[in-house]
């Protein structure tokens, strides 16, 4: 079972995306709470899939990204990125898959189950 590691600073949201992508049966889940977490999380399990959010403090998104990208053992893990915001008024999702081609797809908050089984199914299988 490929496994998808969820980043969000808010505990809520990573609890409500991970029951939308266990309906599926078909993955598994690590939540994280923060881009801190991520790093001893990694450390136990290698994910499939990095789902992560862009506005976080402290260590956002974009930065988790680079720093995930730029790290040999997660260089090649592909990227979710959400968010509340609209991406194209943070950056263009040009720029940033020229700058992180690890990042494969975006959503913007709030989705449904449909839309985002379909973005992992695009990007996983």
């Amino acid at each position: 079972m490929k496994k998808i590691l969820i980043v969000d600073n808010d505990k809520t949201t990573v609890d409500t995306i991970s029951k939308m992508i266990l309906t599926s049966e078909e993955y598994g889940v690590i939540k994280t709470i923060g881009a801190k977490q991520v790093i001893s999380e990694i450390k136990k399990t290698k994910p499939d899939l990095f789902m992560i959010d862009i506005m976080m403090p402290g260590i956002d998104g974009i930065t988790l990204s680079e720093r995930l990208y730029n790290n040999k053992s997660t260089k090649n893990i592909p990227i979710l990125i959400f968010s509340a915001l609209n991406m194209e008024a943070i950056i263009s999702e040009s720029q940033i898959r020229k700058r992180l081609p690890n990042i494969k797809g975006f959503l913007e908050k709030p989705f449904t189950i449909r839309v985002l089984i379909k973005k992992i199914d695009s990007i996983i299988k």
